[in-house]
């Protein structure tokens, strides 16, 4: 946090607070261990169950008694779906997402960023789309995922180096693009056709196309995707897909005030 001539202010309680709750947030097993938390950012034990012991007070965090291992707490989800309520983009896309399901039959689904994830805040599902499973409230990282995809493929180069220097490129499954050469490679594909493409990277047996949602000043705030099972969508259908994609995703940009190029050149 900065004043008006620069100074930067830092409430190290806070700080350190906030640096455990990432950490719990973004652990492969979902909870931590005093010491492992303690490990992790460098600081002594006593400190971290101080800070621990307040914010299991004020439920952001819940200690199994049990294992005496720590995990968010259940106010996230309180927040999580105040954030979701109050997101303007959900509020446009939901109109122009119920009517893609229903022409295509399928499930679709609107992402936000996440840091180095993409996070679904919303999702529609088709009269055939009922085989994929739920996706809402799951955040996925941005390289196997078509709607990250989108996130990168149209941030500037300096915040996407940014993005892909702390990308760990982890298989999520056996298609999964794990190097960081060929996916700026896909990157470029996706820019230049105007929709990302997810064949079975995330779920093995799903196929998904993603279009990036714009604002009024030409930034992604969003990306909407189309999935379908593999028996339902074949490579030759991806890019007719893609084409459904992109036009559900111009509706909503326009919607939030989008008005082509020349917005994103004034913003």
């Amino acid at each position: 946090m900065q004043n008006g001539v620069g100074r930067v202010y830092s409430a190290q309680s806070l700080e350190r607070g906030l640096l455990i709750l990432a950490l719990l947030r973004d652990g492969p097993q979902g909870d931590m261990s005093l010491g492992e938390i303690a490990q992790r950012l460098g600081l002594n034990k006593s400190t971290v169950h101080r800070l621990l012991a307040t914010l299991v007070r004020h439920d952001h965090v819940w200690q199994d008694p049990a294992t005496r291992r720590y995990r968010l707490g259940l106010t996230f989800l309180e927040f999580g779906h105040r954030v979701v309520e109050r997101l303007d983009v959900r509020r446009h896309a939901l109109r122009v997402m119920r009517a893609l399901a229903e022409e295509s039959g399928e499930s679709v689904h609107l992402n936000v960023l996440a840091g180095t994830g993409a996070l679904c805040v919303d999702e529609v599902v088709g009269p055939r789309g009922a085989t994929l499973g739920s996706t809402v409230g799951v955040v996925l990282p941005l390289h196997s995922v078509a709607t990250g995809k989108c996130f990168l493929a149209w941030m500037d180069h300096a915040e996407r180096a940014a993005r892909l220097d702390r990308l760990d490129f982890a298989p999520v499954t056996e298609h999964t693009i794990t190097q960081r050469t060929v996916l700026e490679a896909d990157l470029a594909r996706v820019r230049q056709r105007g929709y990302a493409v997810n064949d079975e990277e995330t779920y093995p047996g799903v196929r998904y196309v993603a279009g990036p949602i714009f604002d009024a000043g030409g930034r992604v705030v969003a990306a909407i995707s189309l999935g379908a099972p593999v028996f339902r969508a074949a490579p030759s259908d991806l890019p007719r897909m893609g084409a459904a994609i992109v036009a559900a995703a111009a509706r909503v940009s326009a919607s939030l005030g989008y008005a082509g190029e020349a917005s994103r050149r004034r913003g």
